[in-house]
C-alpha cells in the first residue's frame, strides 16, 4: 500500500531517469539560433491532412446536372426547333434518315419526314447511300442501283463472269432484260467489260463474311482476239490500301478493302512499222478507235499512245545481206535485246485516276510459228500492263470507280488527284507484292499527262 501511495503522490509531469530525454534530443528540439523550443504540432497536423497520405487525389464534384434525371425523349423535346434545324443542316438526307432510326426518342422528334424525302426522284443517290449501309444484314441479297432495291441473288456464292453478249443475271431484277437500263460497268478491252456487281460481291466477301460475296480469284481470265491478234490476261486482288504518307490513327477504323485490277495485253509487232501501221496495230476500228489494250477514260489527254509508238520504233530491223547477218551472229545477235529510251521506259500514272501503265518490248515465243524456222520462233512483242484501283465497291458514282470511268469530270467540284491520294507507294507495287516479292516493277513513275492538257476527242495527238 505504501508503495502505491508513494506512486500516486508523485507528480505526474515528472519522468524517471530512464524516460527523460537525452541531451542530444533536447538539443534537436531547441533552436540553436533563437533558443526557442520547436513546436512540431503544426507539422504533424499538416502531414495528417495531406492528400498524399489519404490516398489518390479525388476529382472535384461536378455540379448537379438538372437534366440527368429526365428521360431521353423529353430531353430531346426540350431542344428548340431552331437548334434542330442548325444541326440537320450539317447532315445529308441519308444521314438524317439513319439518325432518325437510331432510337425512338429521335424518331418521335423528327417523325417520318426524312424517310419520305428519300423516295423523291431528286434524292435517288441519297436513297442508295442509305441502303448501302445495310449490306451486312442481307448476305443473300445484292443492292441494285437501277431499282434502288435489294434483290435476291440467283446463285449465291456461284456467280461467275460469262463471255460477252451473254445474259448473266445475278439478281432477280425485273429490269435485267431492259436494254435502256444498262448497269454500271468498266471497259477492259474491245468487247470485254467488268460489271460493277462483281466488284460489290468481292469487296463484300472481304468486308463481312465469305457468304456475302465471292472470292476475287474466280474472276481471272485469259483470252485472245482472233481479229486483232492481241492476247489479254486479267487478275484481281482485294486488299486494304491506304496512303502511306498519312496512316490512320489507332482510334480510327481500318480503311475499307479496295478492288485492284491488272490487265496484261501483248501482240507481236513487226519491225520498221510506218505511222499508219502503228495506228492499225494499236487502235480498234470496230470499237470507235479505242486501243486494243486496256485503258482508263483519260487516255486521250496524255502521252499513252505516243509512248507506245515510241516503243514500237525501237524494234530493230533484222539484218539483210550475208555480211550484215555474219556481223549480227558475231555480236551475239544484239537485235534480240531491245532497250527503250528515257521517255517510253518509265512507268506512267494517270493524274486523274488511280491507273498505272508499263510499256515493254519483250521477246516472246510464237506458238504458231514453223518449227523448222528457228529465226521466226521468237519474235518481238509489245506488252502493255495496266494496274488500276477500282474502289471499295460501295457506289459507282464516287471514289476510284468514278475516277477510272471519267464520271468525276461530269460532277461539279469533284476531282481526283492520284499522286495525292495514292501517295508514295505505287498500285503496281501493292498488287505484285501480294503474289511475289521478286516481280515488283522496279521502274520510276512519271505523270501520264505532265503538261495537264485536256483536249479529249478534240485533240489529234493521241491518234
Amino acid at each position: 500500500m505504501g508503495s502505491s501511495a508513494s506512486k500516486e503522490s508523485a507528480p505526474r509531469g515528472r519522468l524517471s531517469k530512464g524516460k527523460r530525454p537525452s541531451n542530444a534530443t533536447h538539443a534537436a528540439v531547441v533552436d540553436k539560433q533563437t533558443g526557442e523550443r520547436r513546436d512540431y504540432t503544426a507539422l504533424l497536423h499538416s502531414i495528417g491532412h495531406d492528400a498524399h497520405f489519404d490516398g489518390p487525389a479525388k476529382e472535384p464534384l461536378s455540379p448537379i446536372n438538372p437534366y440527368s434525371a429526365i428521360p431521353g425523349h423529353q430531353l430531346l423535346a426540350v431542344l428548340p426547333r431552331r437548334l434542330w434545324i442548325q444541326i440537320l443542316e450539317y447532315m445529308t438526307i441519308a444521314d438524317i434518315a439513319s439518325f432518325t432510326l437510331s432510337c425512338k426518342a429521335v424518331l418521335r422528334v423528327l417523325r417520318y419526314s426524312p424517310l419520305r424525302a428519300l423516295h423523291a426522284p431528286e434524292n435517288r443517290r441519297q436513297l442508295i447511300d442509305f441502303l448501302s449501309c445495310l449490306d451486312e444484314r442481307f448476305p443473300f441479297h445484292l443492292l441494285c442501283f437501277t431499282c434502288a432495291t435489294y434483290h435476291l441473288r440467283t446463285h449465291p456464292g456461284k456467280e461467275n463472269l460469262k463471255p460477252p453478249n451473254t445474259l448473266n443475271p445475278l439478281v432477280t431484277c425485273p429490269l435485267v432484260k431492259d436494254p435502256t437500263q444498262r448497269p454500271p460497268r468498266h471497259r477492259l478491252t474491245p468487247g470485254r467489260a467488268l460489271p460493277f456487281t462483281f466488284v460489290q460481291l468481292t469487296t463484300r466477301a472481304h468486308r463481312f463474311t465469305p457468304s456475302h460475296g465471292i472470292p476475287e480469284s474466280t474472276l481471272s481470265r485469259r483470252w485472245k482476239d482472233r481479229d486483232s491478234g492481241w492476247s489479254h490476261s486479267t487478275r484481281y486482288l482485294v486488299t486494304h490500301t491506304g496512303n502511306p504518307s498519312s496512316p490512320p490513327s489507332p482510334h480510327q477504323s481500318p480503311p475499307p478493302p479496295h478492288f485492284l485490277m491488272r490487265v496484261v495485253s501483248q501482240r507481236f509487232a513487226p519491225p520498221g512499222l510506218p505511222p499508219s501501221g502503228m495506228r492499225h496495230l494499236l487502235y480498234s476500228s470496230m470499237d470507235d478507235f479505242m486501243p486494243h489494250f486496256s485503258v482508263c477514260a483519260h487516255w486521250r489527254d496524255g502521252l499513252l499512245t505516243n509512248l507506245c509508238k515510241c516503243a514500237l520504233s525501237h524494234i530493230p530491223t533484222p539484218a539483210r545481206g550475208l555480211e550484215q547477218q555474219l556481223k549480227s551472229h558475231l555480236t551475239h545477235r544484239p537485235h534480240l535485246l531491245v532497250t527503250l529510251c528515257g521517255d517510253c521506259q518509265p512507268m506512267r500514272r494517270c493524274p486523274k485516276c488511280p491507273t498505272e501503265y508499263l510499256i515493254e518490248i519483250k521477246l516472246v515465243e510464237d506458238p504458231d510459228a514453223d518449227p523448222k524456222d528457228r529465226a521466226g520462233t521468237f519474235k518481238q512483242a509489245i506488252v502493255v500492263t495496266r494496274w488500276s484501283d477500282l474502289g471499295d465497291g460501295r457506289v459507282p458514282w464516287e471514289g476510284e470507280w468514278a475516277a477510272c470511268n471519267g464520271l468525276l469530270q461530269q460532277e461539279e467540284g469533284m476531282k481526283y488527284d492520284s499522286f495525292k491520294e495514292i501517295g508514295a507507294r505505287a498500285i503496281s507495287g501493292v498488287f505484285e507484292s501480294h503474289f511475289t516479292a521478286e516481280a515488283i516493277p522496279p521502274q520510276r513513275i512519271l505523270s501520264l499527262n505532265p503538261k495537264g492538257v485536256e483536249k479529249g476527242e478534240e485533240g489529234h495527238g493521241w491518234y
